[in-house]
């Protein structure tokens, strides 16, 4: 079965292609603590590991499960540079519109299910393929501790899609 191998030089990981081989679901388990890993992952680091996969098949383990996340981030956004814009007398979105408008909220909601029928994530469904065996040492991951995971969009090399499993 196709599949790509991800390490660095205290995680490994694997890739499997969902169907049509553009996107994939992805997972990193570190050696050592998983909030450790997180704290030293940069954009780049993460970049380099998807570029430098391995296409090799991985016999991989992956726990059901699911996860939601809903916050409201009108404040981080005001806070990040952007207040006018929650501010009813100072908003100006006149390209808009001949009436005043200004935004009351911005609101975040994400939801990913991983189980034996695949991934679904956001409004997305995406089937999973299962791995195959092998000839010679095939990388194992067992995801049986806190890990990573990702969708990632293979064609742009980039996760759109990132949470981490703390507890098992």
């Amino acid at each position: 079965g196709e599949g790509l191998y991800l390490r660095d030089e205290t995680a490994q990981g694997f890739l499997k292609p969902y169907a049509g081989g553009r996107w994939a679901f992805g997972a990193l388990l570190p050696e050592g603590d998983l909030e450790d890993y997180l704290a030293d992952l940069t954009g780049e680091r993460l970049c380099a590991l998807l570029e430098n996969a391995e296409e090799t098949p991985v016999l991989a383990a992956v726990p059901k499960f699911q996860a939601s996340f809903e916050a409201n981030l009108s404040e981080s956004l005001a806070e990040m540079g952007m207040p006018d814009a929650f501010d009813p007398d100072r908003a100006d979105f006149s390209g808009m519109g001949d009436w005043p408008l200004y935004i009351s909220a911005v609101l975040h909601r994400t939801y990913i299910a991983v189980d034996e029928r695949g991934t679904r994530a956001g409004a997305a469904t995406a089937v999973a393929m299962s791995g195959g065996g092998g000839v010679g040492a095939v990388p194992e991951v067992y995801l049986n501790r806190p890990f990573l995971y990702m969708v990632v969009d293979r064609e742009l090399r980039l996760p759109v899609f990132l949470g981490a499993v703390l507890a098992l």
